[in-house]
Order: structure tokens, then C-alpha cells, then sequence
């Protein structure tokens, strides 16, 4: 959230042009370099417990107008200036009590590579020849890792042909879904979904942004066999958090996190785009994290709760129908007016089909009421698609135990839901 807020036109103004002065020029590498050192140097170091006596994270622009930052800071001002001024992509990395920012740089550099190595040491059975066999299993409906591989035997003579390698055996394929690292096919699924939701692209809404759903589905488990997804006393569980295109209907994100883990939670995953509009249930209101929302320049609809307290500033008067009232309010309990200091608009809305009344939070002060509840209305199709998640995912059994291996059959089977729909 903090990475992806832009700095003000203004502040812009006053510090981009001697930056850009410094790295005329210069190659990408020595211009990147350039900006370090600029972030290293700008500012003397100090810890947040040091200074504020608590941790404390800093929006790109706020870093700008204190004398002292820690490595976080630093690494989240580095990350949004190389974007702004030489475009290149970044990653940040977290380590034990350390941010850093990885910069990819699209020409050869010295230096050190952020690669997964899946291949190395590898003589018969490569990242490829596993994906291979595991869409085929997913495609032919296998209910064990041991039907999978008597399917392939029968084939054996065609599996070569197709890419799977000459002998796929249940041992080295068991092992691999153990030990390779996931998120090399967390990856290529993610890739995969937005080159498909590219050519996909509908505008039903007529918005600028795209429109998500977001929830989360469980998936119960033997707690004795999966036993690092503990849930209850005796019952196991993984939850699979859903980022929904409403337009083009297609899943885009996944994240895994045992079921015990509360739905909020995972909001601090979910890759945001400026502009988009992010509809939530209920079980979403987390005011922080709603407030890095709106800092980005995204949207959101929230369906807020009975218990939140607010004080009423502008009422609109006239209402199209079904609408009770279209209001801005602000917060009046003081951990939500912390979390979110800015004015929000509430609607309320009649549904006739179900006789109920709903109450929608959103900063979309830009559209019109009617397209608020009709937005929220829309987040039904991710309920659809949880509902025939069985079909569309073709999962009855997992074929490991391990966390790594649960990880990597969900996403091969990401893939083929993502070809469903298109």
C-alpha cells in the first residue's frame, strides 16, 4: 500500500528536476546508483522504536519532510521514485525486521539474480515436464497422485511427445510437488490471468478502472494428514482468498492462508491498481486498510456494520429509487477515525427482491448511488463462483500432504479455470 502511493504534483515539482538533472545520461545501472545514494544520504538513520518508540510506516512523502528514516522508509521512497523516474519495475523484499528493494533492470548488470532455480540439479523431471503432467491429471479428473501416474503409464509411448519428459514416475513426481518451490507456478498462474484478462477486456460498468470481488472460500481438511492447516481442536482447513473480475469473470489473485486466519487479514495482499474499484462484504471493515485504498487513487464499496459510529456532514436530498439515503459522514469512535481520518459516503439502499436494507461505505463520491448498490449487487458472481468452485477447479483430492504441494495443485488448476472462461 505504502509503496504504490503517488507523491504530490507539487512535491514533484520541487524534487524530481535536479534528480533527473543527476541521472542525465546515465545508463539504467548507474542511474539507479544515482537514486540510492540520494535515499541512503538524504536522511540520517534512525529506528522507529528509537524515534517514535512503536514501528511506524511512512507514505513516499511523508519520508520527505522528517530528518530521520529507517530502512523501510528508505526502501519504500527508493521503490516509488524509480518507477516515477525511470519506469522500471521493483519488488520489495522483506526480511526478519528489514525491507530492501529489489529493481529490475532491463539490460545486463553485475550483480545478484532473484531466480527460484526450480531446474537445477534436475535431469529428468523439469518445472515444465511437472506442470505438464499435473494439468493432465487436473483435465482427466485423477483422484490420487497413483491414478495419475498408471493414466501416464498407459501413455507412455506419447508423453515424451508431449513434453512431459520420458519417465514421470509417482516417486520424483511426489517429491517434486514436496520440495520445488510453489510460488514458480504462483507465478506463471498470476501471469497467465493477466494476459488473459487483457484480451478479455469489457467495460459493462462504463468506470475507468476494472471491478473486483473479494472473499474467501474454505476448504476442510483431515486435520491428521494435513497437519500444518490447523483450524479447530480436531478439524483442519485452508482458506482460499478470491480477487474476482466482476466484468470479465475471472479469478486474477489467489491467497492461501490456513482457515484460522480472519478474512481481513489477507486485504494487505491483494495487488491494487489505481483506479480500479474493490467491492467487499461486511467482514471487510477494516478502516486501515480501506484508507490505503483511497491513498493509492483506487475505490471501494464496503457493506458496513450496525455497530459503526459516525456523525452526518452533507446529506444529498434528492434519491433515485430504492435509494433510503446518500450521505457524507465521518467517524466518531476514535480507533476508526485514526484508521480513517477522511469523510466517506454511506448509502442506503432497499432491495425489494429480498425485503432488506443495505448500508454501503465507499469513497466513490463520483458516481451515483444507484451504480454504488448495483456494484455490490454484482459481488454475488463471486458466491457463484465459489458455489461451483468443485467444477471449475477440478479438485476432488489433493495428491499431497505438504503445504507446497496443496499450494502447487491449486494453481495448476487456477489454470485451467482461467481457460474455462475463455
Amino acid at each position: 500500500f505504502y509503496a504504490n502511493t503517488p507523491i504530490s504534483q507539487s512535491v514533484k515539482d520541487m524534487l524530481y528536476p535536479g534528480l533527473e538533472t543527476s541521472i542525465k545520461g546515465k545508463t539504467k545501472v548507474e542511474a539507479v546508483q544515482v537514486l540510492l545514494n540520494f535515499v541512503q544520504t538524504a536522511f540520517k538513520y534512525e529506528t522507529d522504536a528509537e524515534i517514535w518508540g512503536e514501528e511506524r510506516y511512512f507514505f513516499p512523502e511523508e519520508t520527505l519532510y522528517y530528518q530521520y528514516c529507517d530502512c523501510e522508509d528508505r526502501a519504500i521512497l527508493f521503490s516509488r521514485i524509480v518507477r516515477d523516474l525511470l519506469g522500471l519495475d521493483v519488488l520489495l523484499v522483506y526480511y526478519p525486521n528489514h525491507l530492501a528493494t529489489a529493481v529490475h533492470i532491463p539490460e545486463d548488470c553485475p550483480g545478484d539474480k532473484l531466480i527460484y532455480n526450480g531446474d537445477k540439479y534436475v535431469k529428468h523431471l523439469t518445472c515444465w515436464n511437472q506442470f505438464l503432467a499435473m494439468m493432465f491429471g487436473q483435465l482427466s479428473n485423477r483422484e490420487s497422485l497413483r491414478d495419475l501416474i498408471v493414466a501416464l503409464e498407459a501413455h507412455h509411448s506419447k508423453c515424451y511427445h508431449l513434453g512431459m519428459g520420458k519417465n514421470v514416475s509417482k516417486s520424483s513426481l511426489a517429491r517434486a510437488n514436496q520440495d520445488r518451490d510453489y510460488r514458480i507456478f504462483e507465478e506463471y498462474a498470476f501471469y497467465l490471468v493477466s494476459e488473459v484478462q487483457k484480451k478479455c477486456s469489457v467495460d459493462i460498468f462504463k468506470l475507468d478502472g476494472n471491478v473486483y470481488a473479494f472473499d474467501s472460500t474454505t476448504i476442510d481438511l483431515c486435520l491428521e494428514v494435513f497437519w500444518w492447516a490447523k483450524f479447530r481442536k480436531k478439524k483442519g482447513g485452508i482458506k482460499v482468498h478470491t480477487l474476482y473480475d466482476v466484468e470479465t469473470q475471472i479469478p486474477t489473485f489467489f491467497h492461501i492462508t490456513t482457515a484460522s486466519t480472519h478474512d481481513s487479514k489477507a486485504m494487505s495482499k491483494i495487488p491494487y491498481e489505481t483506479g480500479s474499484y474493490y467491492i467487499f462484504d461486511h467482514a471487510y471493515n477494516k478502516f486501515l486498510q480501506l484508507f490505503s485504498i483511497n491513498q493509492i487513487g483506487a475505490y471501494f464499496v464496503i457493506r458496513t456494520k450496525k455497530n459503526v459510529q459516525y456523525k452526518v456532514v452533507k446529506w444529498k436530498r434528492r434519491l433515485p429509487k430504492n435509494v433510503l439515503s446518500d450521505c457524507i459522514i465521518e467517524f466518531t469512535e476514535y480507533k476508526a477515525t485514526k484508521d480513517y481520518p477522511k469523510q466517506l459516503r454511506l448509502v442506503r439502499f432497499f432491495d425489494e427482491e429480498q425485503g432488506r436494507e443495505f448500508a454501503f461505505l465507499t469513497n466513490a463520491t463520483h458516481i451515483s448511488s444507484s451504480l454504488v448498490a448495483e456494484l455490490y449487487k454484482n459481488r454475488w458472481q463471486i458466491e457463484l463462483f465459489f458455489k461451483g468452485s468443485s467444477k471449475h477447479l477440478k479438485i476432488k483430492k489433493f495428491w499431497g500432504t505438504t503445504e507446497n504441494a496443496v499450494r502447487i495443485q491449486i494453481y495448476v488448476a487456477m489454470y485451467l479455470s482461467v481457460g474455462r472462461y475463455r
